[in-house]
């Protein structure tokens, strides 16, 4: 499992550094209020991805081993027709996507649908090293489109983002069908839908969760615009976000390799101790580098993403502690979607956006975008001392099991060594 985590990590890591390129494109080359419009493009997308997600969505990689793949598969196509038709016309009536590009988002959304169904095939199947390279290939994918818009066709312009989309989602959607080819050709599809009550059940409780926790990562886009009127501070808090999510790369590295694993395990005990490892690692990689990044003065990130974005570091700084915080929900989340719990997330998000409302309505008007920062900061911190507590109740442990020792030191040494030594210097697993 470490083999798989070391090489899930390294195309985390990839894929972090090709987001950030893109945040770096887009800031460089395209104005504030014109990255404000790609945050909620982007965002219109996601949401519609969550509802597709009800059926094919995290649920495939938890019922994968137990069912027969033709149960899953027809009716995860057919609900994402459905969800990026009727999704993309209730955001168009309710004006969530910016002007002129509402069809491009219905589109964009299918593709995106599509390829999140087989990628997860794929997870469920714990055919990590085909998941991790549809993964980075995606988001490889739109930098270079960028760079070609940019640099080749001298392109700036919003559009240049949204045909990055189209062409990252359909060649990664293309080449996970390639990888699933065989598999889907063996489906027997009678019946498909006689067990599908029971998959909407668990994935319901999912994507609730999902839908709540997107709406908490995102809740105060809506509101800085709404409260402050401006897309390009819109602009700059996203950016802020961004780069704080992608200090997650490692702990949602984990939560990716923990959940496959749990899902098709018999072990109890030995899922909560990698779980309880996991925690502790995540919590302080993901400390050491958010702490390498405020160290940085605000000229470098004026330097990096333009004079427009220097805010962008003390975004970061009143985020910092939820940052970290929230690895605990991030790992929790696939332990109890593992197990077969996901009530659990469900309650954590739905407590976290309540937060986030309430407090970005009371942070927002007076501190602006670094209001916003601490609503999420003290949202993130709350969904994880929920998962924390139902935890440790749960498996019957005290605080003292989630501090950092030597036996954990010692059993990550281990643990890494011996996926060198199984691996002969191939990393990826």
């Amino acid at each position: 499992m470490f083999k798989r985590l070391l090489g899930t990590t390294l195309t985390r890591l990839l894929s972090a550094a090709f987001s950030l390129l893109i945040v770096i494109l887009n800031t460089n080359f395209l104005r504030a209020e014109k990255v404000g419009s790609i945050s909620l493009i982007l965002l219109g997308v996601v949401l519609i991805l969550l509802l597709s997600n009800f059926i094919g969505g995290g649920g495939l990689v938890y019922f994968i081993p137990r069912k027969e793949l033709g149960k899953l598969y027809l009716p995860s196509l057919f609900w994402a027709i459905f969800s990026s038709v009727a999704g993309g016309l209730i955001l168009w009536a309710l004006g969530l996507i910016p002007a002129g590009y509402e069809l491009h988002v219905i589109i964009i959304s299918f593709l995106a649908c599509l390829f999140t169904v087989h990628s997860l095939v794929l997870l469920g199947k714990e055919r990590i090293t085909q998941y991790n390279i549809v993964f980075i290939l995606q988001v490889v994918l739109v930098a270079v489109v960028l760079i070609l818009s940019f640099f080749v066709f001298r392109y700036y312009e919003v559009m240049a983002y949204v045909l990055a989309l189209y062409v990252s989602y359909g060649v990664s959607f293309l080449l996970c069908f390639i990888f699933l080819i065989k598999d889907i050709r063996m489906i027997r599809f009678n019946g498909f839908f006689s067990e599908i009550r029971e998959v909407i059940g668990y994935g319901t409780w999912i994507q609730v969760a999902n839908i709540f926790q997107m709406m908490n990562y995102r809740a105060a886009f809506y509101l800085i615009e709404t409260l402050l009127g401006s897309r390009a501070l819109l602009g700059i808090y996203a950016v802020g976000v961004q780069l704080s999510e992608g200090l997650w790369m490692f702990g949602k590295s984990m939560a990716m390799v923990e959940y496959a694993r749990i899902a098709n395990a018999t072990d109890q005990e030995s899922t909560v101790k990698v779980t309880i490892s996991f925690l502790k690692l995540g919590v302080v990689i993901t400390t050491i580098m958010i702490t390498g990044i405020l160290l940085l003065p605000t000229d470098f990130f004026r330097l990096v993403f333009g004079s427009e974005f220097g805010d962008v570091r003390y975004v970061m700084l009143v985020m910092a502690p939820g940052i970290v915080g929230f690895v605990f929900s991030i790992v929790l989340s696939s332990y109890f979607s593992g197990i077969g719990c996901p009530r659990h997330n469900t309650i954590s998000s739905a407590l976290g956006l309540v937060l986030t409302f309430g407090v970005g309505l009371l942070l927002i008007p007076p501190y602006g975008i670094f209001g916003a920062g601490l609503a999420a900061s003290l949202s993130y911190i709350s969904t994880s001392i929920y998962q924390v507590i139902v935890f440790i109740r749960m498996n019957h442990l005290t605080v003292k099991d989630f501090l950092l020792h030597r036996g954990d030191i010692a059993y990550i040494r281990q643990s890494v060594r011996d996926v060198f030594k199984s691996n002969s210097g191939n990393i990826l697993p």
